[in-house]
Protein backbone atom coordinates (compact mmCIF):
# COMPACT_ATOMS: atom_id res chain seq x y z
CA UNK A 1 0.00 0.00 0.00
CA UNK A 2 2.97 2.30 0.53
CA UNK A 3 3.77 1.90 -3.14
CA UNK A 4 0.22 2.81 -4.02
CA UNK A 5 0.38 6.02 -2.01
CA UNK A 6 3.67 6.99 -3.60
CA UNK A 7 2.12 6.37 -7.00
CA UNK A 8 -0.84 8.55 -6.17
CA UNK A 9 1.39 11.37 -4.97
CA UNK A 10 3.52 11.38 -8.11
CA UNK A 11 0.55 11.26 -10.42
CA UNK A 12 -1.03 14.14 -8.57
CA UNK A 13 2.19 16.13 -9.04
CA UNK A 14 2.06 15.60 -12.79
CA UNK A 15 5.00 13.21 -12.85
CA UNK A 16 5.06 9.89 -14.71
CA UNK A 17 5.37 6.73 -12.58
CA UNK A 18 6.13 3.62 -14.56
CA UNK A 19 5.51 0.43 -12.59
CA UNK A 20 8.63 -1.67 -12.90
CA UNK A 21 10.52 0.62 -15.36
CA UNK A 22 11.75 4.21 -15.44
CA UNK A 23 12.43 4.91 -19.11
CA UNK A 24 9.89 6.34 -21.52
CA UNK A 25 7.65 3.59 -22.89
CA UNK A 26 4.01 3.08 -23.81
CA UNK A 27 2.05 3.62 -20.67
CA UNK A 28 -1.28 2.44 -19.31
CA UNK A 29 -3.24 4.39 -16.77
CA UNK A 30 -4.61 1.78 -14.35
CA UNK A 31 -7.17 2.28 -11.61
CA UNK A 32 -7.02 -0.51 -9.05
CA UNK A 33 -10.23 -0.92 -7.07
CA UNK A 34 -11.18 -3.05 -4.10
CA UNK A 35 -14.00 -2.69 -1.59
CA UNK A 36 -14.89 0.75 -2.96
CA UNK A 37 -11.37 2.18 -2.65
CA UNK A 38 -9.45 3.21 -5.78
CA UNK A 39 -5.73 3.59 -6.44
CA UNK A 40 -4.46 5.12 -9.73
CA UNK A 41 -1.09 4.03 -11.10
CA UNK A 42 0.77 4.12 -14.42
CA UNK A 43 2.31 0.94 -15.69
CA UNK A 44 4.22 -0.05 -18.77
CA UNK A 45 2.04 -1.58 -21.42
CA UNK A 46 2.28 -5.35 -21.31
CA UNK A 47 2.59 -5.50 -17.50
CA UNK A 48 1.41 -8.84 -16.18
CA UNK A 49 -1.81 -8.32 -14.22
CA UNK A 50 -1.07 -11.06 -11.68
CA UNK A 51 2.28 -9.49 -10.88
CA UNK A 52 0.74 -6.06 -10.56
CA UNK A 53 -1.88 -7.30 -8.09
CA UNK A 54 0.79 -9.21 -6.18
CA UNK A 55 2.96 -6.11 -5.87
CA UNK A 56 0.05 -4.12 -4.48
CA UNK A 57 -1.15 -6.98 -2.24
CA UNK A 58 -4.44 -7.08 -4.11
CA UNK A 59 -4.65 -10.72 -5.16
CA UNK A 60 -8.29 -11.82 -4.92
CA UNK A 61 -9.39 -13.95 -1.96
CA UNK A 62 -12.06 -16.63 -2.24
CA UNK A 63 -14.87 -16.73 0.28
CA UNK A 64 -14.42 -19.46 2.91
CA UNK A 65 -16.73 -21.64 4.98
CA UNK A 66 -16.04 -20.91 8.65
CA UNK A 67 -17.00 -22.84 11.75
CA UNK A 68 -18.95 -21.17 14.54
CA UNK A 69 -15.62 -20.49 16.27
CA UNK A 70 -14.00 -19.04 13.13
CA UNK A 71 -11.98 -22.05 12.03
CA UNK A 72 -11.72 -22.56 8.24
CA UNK A 73 -13.73 -25.59 7.17
CA UNK A 74 -13.50 -25.03 3.40
CA UNK A 75 -11.03 -22.67 1.72
CA UNK A 76 -13.17 -21.77 -1.29
CA UNK A 77 -16.97 -21.73 -1.38
CA UNK A 78 -17.44 -18.34 -3.12
CA UNK A 79 -14.80 -17.75 -5.84
CA UNK A 80 -13.31 -14.26 -6.05
CA UNK A 81 -13.31 -12.32 -9.35
CA UNK A 82 -11.10 -9.83 -11.15
CA UNK A 83 -12.91 -7.46 -13.52
CA UNK A 84 -10.99 -5.60 -16.21
CA UNK A 85 -13.07 -2.74 -17.54
CA UNK A 86 -16.15 -4.46 -16.13
CA UNK A 87 -15.54 -7.91 -17.59
CA UNK A 88 -14.36 -10.89 -15.55
CA UNK A 89 -11.00 -12.32 -16.54
CA UNK A 90 -8.81 -15.25 -15.63
CA UNK A 91 -5.62 -13.86 -14.16
CA UNK A 92 -3.21 -16.21 -15.83
CA UNK A 93 -1.51 -14.57 -18.83
CA UNK A 94 -3.41 -11.27 -18.75
CA UNK A 95 -1.25 -8.30 -19.80
CA UNK A 96 -2.38 -4.72 -19.55
CA UNK A 97 -2.65 -2.58 -22.69
CA UNK A 98 -4.41 0.49 -24.02
CA UNK A 99 -4.35 3.97 -22.60
CA UNK A 100 -6.42 3.37 -19.47
CA UNK A 101 -7.81 0.37 -17.67
CA UNK A 102 -9.91 -0.19 -14.59
CA UNK A 103 -9.11 -3.32 -12.59
CA UNK A 104 -11.59 -4.24 -9.89
CA UNK A 105 -10.92 -7.01 -7.36
CA UNK A 106 -14.11 -8.59 -6.00
CA UNK A 107 -13.35 -10.92 -3.10
CA UNK A 108 -15.55 -13.88 -2.27
CA UNK A 109 -17.74 -13.66 0.82
CA UNK A 110 -17.01 -15.78 3.87
CA UNK A 111 -19.95 -17.74 5.26
CA UNK A 112 -20.34 -19.19 8.73
CA UNK A 113 -21.66 -22.73 8.84
CA UNK A 114 -25.30 -23.28 9.74
CA UNK A 115 -26.30 -24.45 13.19
CA UNK A 116 -28.78 -26.85 14.69
CA UNK A 117 -30.29 -26.90 18.15
CA UNK A 118 -30.10 -30.03 20.27
CA UNK A 119 -32.22 -30.34 23.40
CA UNK A 120 -30.60 -32.47 26.09
CA UNK A 121 -31.94 -33.70 29.40
CA UNK A 122 -29.90 -32.90 32.49
CA UNK A 123 -30.34 -35.40 35.34
CA UNK A 124 -31.31 -34.02 38.73
CA UNK A 125 -28.64 -33.88 41.43
CA UNK A 126 -28.35 -37.07 43.43
CA UNK A 127 -29.95 -37.24 46.81
CA UNK A 128 -28.00 -38.13 49.97
CA UNK A 129 -26.54 -41.63 50.18
CA UNK A 130 -28.57 -42.43 53.30
CA UNK A 131 -32.32 -41.96 53.21
CA UNK A 132 -34.18 -41.44 56.51
CA UNK A 133 -37.20 -39.45 55.38
CA UNK A 134 -39.59 -39.86 52.50
CA UNK A 135 -37.99 -38.03 49.64
CA UNK A 136 -39.69 -36.20 46.81
CA UNK A 137 -37.96 -37.24 43.66
CA UNK A 138 -35.90 -34.63 41.84
CA UNK A 139 -36.74 -33.64 38.30
CA UNK A 140 -34.45 -33.46 35.29
CA UNK A 141 -33.70 -30.18 33.57
CA UNK A 142 -33.23 -29.35 29.90
CA UNK A 143 -30.53 -27.46 28.06
CA UNK A 144 -30.41 -26.32 24.44
CA UNK A 145 -27.07 -26.63 22.68
CA UNK A 146 -26.52 -24.74 19.42
CA UNK A 147 -24.11 -26.82 17.37
CA UNK A 148 -22.33 -26.20 14.08
CA UNK A 149 -23.84 -28.40 11.37
CA UNK A 150 -20.47 -29.18 9.79
CA UNK A 151 -17.92 -28.88 12.60
CA UNK A 152 -20.03 -30.09 15.50
CA UNK A 153 -18.64 -27.23 17.60
CA UNK A 154 -20.85 -25.93 20.39
CA UNK A 155 -21.74 -22.31 19.73
CA UNK A 156 -23.87 -21.77 22.83
CA UNK A 157 -25.57 -23.56 25.71
CA UNK A 158 -28.78 -22.29 27.26
CA UNK A 159 -30.55 -23.76 30.27
CA UNK A 160 -34.24 -24.02 29.41
CA UNK A 161 -35.35 -25.75 32.61
CA UNK A 162 -33.05 -26.07 35.61
CA UNK A 163 -32.88 -29.55 37.20
CA UNK A 164 -34.54 -29.88 40.59
CA UNK A 165 -32.80 -31.67 43.43
CA UNK A 166 -34.69 -34.21 45.53
CA UNK A 167 -35.94 -32.92 48.87
CA UNK A 168 -37.37 -34.40 52.04
CA UNK A 169 -41.13 -34.16 51.77
CA UNK A 170 -43.11 -31.86 54.00
CA UNK A 171 -46.35 -33.63 53.13
CA UNK A 172 -48.19 -35.49 55.86
CA UNK A 173 -47.17 -38.94 54.71
CA UNK A 174 -45.11 -41.79 56.17
CA UNK A 175 -43.46 -44.90 54.74
CA UNK A 176 -44.00 -48.25 56.43
CA UNK A 177 -41.08 -50.68 56.10
CA UNK A 178 -40.83 -54.31 57.23
CA UNK A 179 -37.51 -56.08 57.81
CA UNK A 180 -36.14 -59.63 57.92
CA UNK A 181 -38.80 -61.48 55.92
CA UNK A 182 -40.44 -62.99 54.14
CA UNK A 183 -41.65 -65.29 56.89
CA UNK A 184 -44.18 -68.04 56.21
CA UNK A 185 -45.43 -67.64 59.78
CA UNK A 186 -45.95 -63.85 59.89
CA UNK A 187 -45.74 -62.16 56.48
CA UNK A 188 -49.18 -63.40 55.27
CA UNK A 189 -50.82 -61.72 58.27
CA UNK A 190 -48.97 -58.47 57.55
CA UNK A 191 -50.05 -58.59 53.90
CA UNK A 192 -53.67 -59.17 54.84
CA UNK A 193 -53.73 -56.22 57.25
CA UNK A 194 -52.13 -53.96 54.65
CA UNK A 195 -54.62 -55.11 52.01
CA UNK A 196 -57.63 -54.58 54.26
CA UNK A 197 -56.58 -50.99 54.94
CA UNK A 198 -55.39 -50.10 51.45
CA UNK A 199 -51.79 -49.46 52.47
CA UNK A 200 -48.63 -50.18 50.47
CA UNK A 201 -45.30 -50.79 52.19
CA UNK A 202 -41.64 -51.59 51.54
CA UNK A 203 -40.34 -55.04 52.47
CA UNK A 204 -36.62 -55.29 53.24
CA UNK A 205 -35.92 -58.93 52.47
CA UNK A 206 -33.11 -61.23 53.55
CA UNK A 207 -31.75 -63.42 50.76
CA UNK A 208 -31.93 -66.68 52.71
CA UNK A 209 -35.58 -65.98 53.59
CA UNK A 210 -36.39 -65.23 49.94
CA UNK A 211 -34.77 -68.51 48.86
CA UNK A 212 -36.85 -70.34 51.49
CA UNK A 213 -40.15 -68.58 50.62
CA UNK A 214 -39.90 -67.51 46.95
CA UNK A 215 -43.64 -67.65 46.25
CA UNK A 216 -44.40 -65.48 49.27
CA UNK A 217 -41.74 -63.01 48.15
CA UNK A 218 -43.34 -62.80 44.72
CA UNK A 219 -46.77 -62.36 46.33
CA UNK A 220 -45.48 -59.26 48.11
CA UNK A 221 -44.60 -57.74 44.74
CA UNK A 222 -47.82 -58.90 43.10
CA UNK A 223 -49.83 -57.06 45.75
CA UNK A 224 -48.14 -53.77 44.87
CA UNK A 225 -45.49 -53.45 47.54
CA UNK A 226 -41.85 -52.45 47.02
CA UNK A 227 -38.81 -54.56 47.81
CA UNK A 228 -35.52 -53.66 49.48
CA UNK A 229 -32.26 -55.60 49.79
CA UNK A 230 -31.50 -56.51 53.43
CA UNK A 231 -28.37 -58.61 52.66
CA UNK A 232 -28.05 -62.31 52.05
CA UNK A 233 -27.77 -63.52 55.65
CA UNK A 234 -28.48 -60.53 57.93
CA UNK A 235 -24.83 -60.07 58.85
CA UNK A 236 -24.76 -57.55 61.72
CA UNK A 237 -21.00 -57.09 61.50
CA UNK A 238 -20.70 -55.62 58.01
CA UNK A 239 -19.67 -52.17 59.25
CA UNK A 240 -16.34 -53.67 60.38
CA UNK A 241 -16.02 -56.15 57.50
CA UNK A 242 -13.73 -56.03 54.50
CA UNK A 243 -14.83 -55.36 50.96
CA UNK A 244 -15.09 -59.03 49.97
CA UNK A 245 -17.43 -59.91 52.81
CA UNK A 246 -19.52 -56.78 52.23
CA UNK A 247 -19.81 -57.58 48.53
CA UNK A 248 -20.85 -61.14 49.32
CA UNK A 249 -23.64 -60.03 51.65
CA UNK A 250 -24.91 -56.94 49.85
CA UNK A 251 -24.42 -58.31 46.35
CA UNK A 252 -25.61 -61.77 47.39
CA UNK A 253 -28.90 -60.49 48.77
CA UNK A 254 -29.61 -58.62 45.57
CA UNK A 255 -28.71 -61.61 43.40
CA UNK A 256 -30.97 -63.97 45.37
CA UNK A 257 -33.92 -61.61 45.02
CA UNK A 258 -33.45 -61.28 41.26
CA UNK A 259 -32.84 -65.02 40.81
CA UNK A 260 -36.19 -65.70 42.48
CA UNK A 261 -38.17 -63.47 40.15
CA UNK A 262 -38.24 -60.24 42.14
CA UNK A 263 -37.57 -56.85 40.55
CA UNK A 264 -34.18 -55.24 41.06
CA UNK A 265 -34.30 -53.55 44.46
CA UNK A 266 -33.75 -49.80 44.53
CA UNK A 267 -32.98 -49.71 48.26
CA UNK A 268 -30.51 -51.34 50.62
CA UNK A 269 -31.16 -51.55 54.36
CA UNK A 270 -28.17 -52.41 56.56
CA UNK A 271 -28.82 -55.00 59.29
CA UNK A 272 -28.95 -53.19 62.61
CA UNK A 273 -28.45 -49.92 60.76
CA UNK A 274 -24.71 -50.60 60.79
CA UNK A 275 -22.98 -48.63 58.03
CA UNK A 276 -19.49 -47.99 56.72
CA UNK A 277 -18.15 -46.21 53.66
CA UNK A 278 -17.55 -49.62 52.07
CA UNK A 279 -21.14 -50.72 52.67
CA UNK A 280 -22.54 -47.49 51.22
CA UNK A 281 -20.19 -47.71 48.23
CA UNK A 282 -21.12 -51.30 47.39
CA UNK A 283 -24.84 -50.54 47.67
CA UNK A 284 -24.48 -47.47 45.47
CA UNK A 285 -22.48 -49.41 42.90
CA UNK A 286 -25.39 -51.75 42.33
CA UNK A 287 -27.97 -48.98 42.10
CA UNK A 288 -29.35 -49.06 45.64
CA UNK A 289 -29.95 -46.12 47.97
CA UNK A 290 -29.31 -46.84 51.64
CA UNK A 291 -32.69 -46.86 53.39
CA UNK A 292 -32.58 -46.11 57.10
CA UNK A 293 -35.49 -45.00 59.30
CA UNK A 294 -36.72 -42.11 61.39
CA UNK A 295 -39.07 -44.10 63.64
CA UNK A 296 -37.88 -47.31 65.32
CA UNK A 297 -40.97 -48.91 66.84
CA UNK A 298 -38.71 -51.48 68.54
CA UNK A 299 -41.20 -54.18 67.73
CA UNK A 300 -38.16 -56.44 67.37
CA UNK A 301 -37.41 -56.40 71.10
CA UNK A 302 -38.35 -59.60 72.89
CA UNK A 303 -40.35 -57.75 75.56
CA UNK A 304 -42.09 -55.31 73.23
CA UNK A 305 -45.82 -54.84 73.67
CA UNK A 306 -48.50 -53.22 71.58
CA UNK A 307 -48.46 -50.27 73.95
CA UNK A 308 -44.67 -49.87 73.82
CA UNK A 309 -44.70 -49.97 70.03
CA UNK A 310 -47.45 -47.34 69.90
CA UNK A 311 -45.63 -45.16 72.41
CA UNK A 312 -42.42 -45.29 70.36
CA UNK A 313 -44.39 -44.38 67.26
CA UNK A 314 -46.17 -41.44 68.90
CA UNK A 315 -42.92 -39.98 70.24
CA UNK A 316 -41.04 -40.11 66.93
CA UNK A 317 -43.48 -39.82 64.05
CA UNK A 318 -43.43 -36.69 61.86
CA UNK A 319 -44.26 -35.84 58.24
CA UNK A 320 -42.10 -37.89 55.93
CA UNK A 321 -40.95 -40.37 58.56
CA UNK A 322 -39.72 -43.81 57.49
CA UNK A 323 -41.08 -46.30 60.04
CA UNK A 324 -39.23 -49.51 60.95
CA UNK A 325 -41.22 -52.66 61.71
CA UNK A 326 -40.63 -56.40 61.17
CA UNK A 327 -42.37 -59.31 59.47
CA UNK A 328 -39.67 -61.91 60.09
CA UNK A 329 -36.30 -62.65 61.58
CA UNK A 330 -37.24 -63.22 65.18
CA UNK A 331 -38.71 -66.29 66.79
CA UNK A 332 -41.89 -64.39 67.51
CA UNK A 333 -43.38 -61.46 65.58
CA UNK A 334 -46.72 -61.66 67.38
CA UNK A 335 -46.49 -58.08 68.67
CA UNK A 336 -45.65 -56.73 65.19
CA UNK A 337 -48.73 -58.36 63.70
CA UNK A 338 -50.99 -57.60 66.66
CA UNK A 339 -50.21 -53.86 66.67
CA UNK A 340 -50.04 -53.21 62.92
CA UNK A 341 -53.73 -52.49 62.35
CA UNK A 342 -53.75 -50.04 65.27
CA UNK A 343 -50.59 -48.34 63.97
CA UNK A 344 -52.23 -47.76 60.61
CA UNK A 345 -55.56 -46.65 62.04
CA UNK A 346 -53.96 -44.24 64.50
CA UNK A 347 -51.76 -42.65 61.81
CA UNK A 348 -54.73 -42.26 59.50
CA UNK A 349 -56.68 -40.62 62.31
CA UNK A 350 -53.84 -38.07 62.60
CA UNK A 351 -54.15 -37.26 58.91
CA UNK A 352 -51.21 -39.30 57.65
CA UNK A 353 -51.14 -41.06 54.32
CA UNK A 354 -48.86 -43.93 53.35
CA UNK A 355 -46.33 -43.96 50.56
CA UNK A 356 -42.97 -45.38 49.48
CA UNK A 357 -39.62 -43.92 50.61
CA UNK A 358 -39.19 -42.07 47.31
CA UNK A 359 -42.21 -40.46 45.68
CA UNK A 360 -42.96 -38.21 42.76
CA UNK A 361 -43.54 -34.61 43.91
CA UNK A 362 -47.15 -33.44 44.15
Amino acid sequence: MLLALVALGLVAAGLVVLHGKSQAAPQVQVVLSRDGSDVAVEVVAGTDLTQLLTDFELLPVDGRLLSVSGEVLEASIDPAQVLVDGSPVELAGVQLSGQSTRVEVVDGVDRVEGTRTVVEEVPPPAGPDVLRHVEERGAPGRVERTIGEVSGEVASVETVVAPRAPVATTSRVVALTFDDGPSAAWTPYVLEILRSRGVKATFCMVGTAVAKNPELARRIVAEGHQVCNHTQGHDLGLAEAGAERVQGEVGGGRATMIDNGLPEPGYYRPPGGNLSDTVVSVARSQGERVLMWKVDTKDWQSRSTTESVLQNLREQVEPGAVILMHDGGGSNRFTSVAVLATVIDELKAQGYGFTFPIIDPP
